[in-house]
């Protein structure tokens, strides 16, 4: 019965077929990419994946490492890789705006070793940190691209810009970069785009007596937002313009605060 019930699928249009799996939630769509190799490598296309994310509602993204410290012993647990793949990020989460629910979904198992600290994320995409390189992953494809090696001196802000327009990206890194492990080449920007699969560095010179803070940044807009301190130790937000490649001098002034550390996140 369950084959008679494939054979009635194969034989409509694929183009009907995929209008009707992406209307799966996807949870169930992941279910869906194990009945056959057709369904897998259909819902794996980019036009499907297009139509599934002007469908559904972003997911809020979770990953959970296997990586932890137990009671105040600070005992560490490491994730088992033996098994292939990064085992260390064996739980992922989205929270499904339409169910209201957080979801559980397919492990990171299909990244490499090396990808172990997720850095930015946007549009569907995570970005995460290995030794010299940088991965870019879509969970809901299962796929990953592996950037060009790059140096860089701790610690960067990485942030992720998507071309809605085009469906482009960037991979941004604000910090001290060193490209082609050229001595003395240090620089404050380097950009990795998708058209031509390559980094660049540029020349951006911060504002006078303002210089770039912190590992953390937000996107917002053709902006990114980075953490900065001035000569007189006043911490502050500035803003690279991603168009124009250039600081906006205004430094807006963080208040202090000696309980904890900063974090920058885009809200609305």
């Amino acid at each position: 019965m369950e084959q008679d019930g494939l054979d009635s699928w194969s034989r409509l249009p694929e183009d009907v077929v995929l209008r009707v799996l992406t209307r799966l939630p996807i949870p169930h769509l992941f279910r869906a990419r194990t009945v056959c190799k057709q369904w897998n490598a259909l819902t794996s296309t980019p036009e499907f994946l297009a139509m599934c994310s002007a469908r559904h509602a972003p997911y809020f993204p979770v990953v959970i490492s296997r990586r932890f410290y137990m009671g105040d012993l600070g005992i560490c647990f490491l994730g088992n890789d033996s098994q292939g793949g990064n085992d260390l990020f064996r739980v992922f989460f989205g929270y499904d705006h339409e169910a209201q629910a957080w979801q559980k979904l397919p492990p990171f198992d299909f990244l490499p070793h090396e990808a172990r600290i997720p850095v930015a994320s946007a549009g569907g995409l995570i970005c995460f940190r290995g030794t010299s390189r940088l991965f870019l992953c879509n969970p809901v494809a299962r796929s990953f691209l592996e950037l060009p090696a790059i140096t860089y001196k701790w610690p960067p802000s990485v942030s992720v810009h998507i071309l809605v327009e085009s469906s482009a990206f960037k991979v941004i890194i604000v910090g001290k970069i060193r490209h082609n492990f050229v001595t003395d080449s240090f620089r404050s920007i380097a950009i990795y785009e998708s058209v031509t699969k390559a980094w660049r560095v540029v020349d951006a010179p911060h504002p006078a007596k303002v210089f770039s803070y912190g590992p953390t940044a937000a996107v917002c807009g053709n902006s990114i937002y980075c953490e900065a301190i001035c000569h007189c130790g006043q911490l502050g937000v500035m803003a690279y313009d991603v168009q124009s490649e250039t600081w906006n001098p205004v430094l807006h002034e963080i208040p202090s605060d000696e309980r904890g550390e900063y974090q920058l996140t885009q809200v609305v």
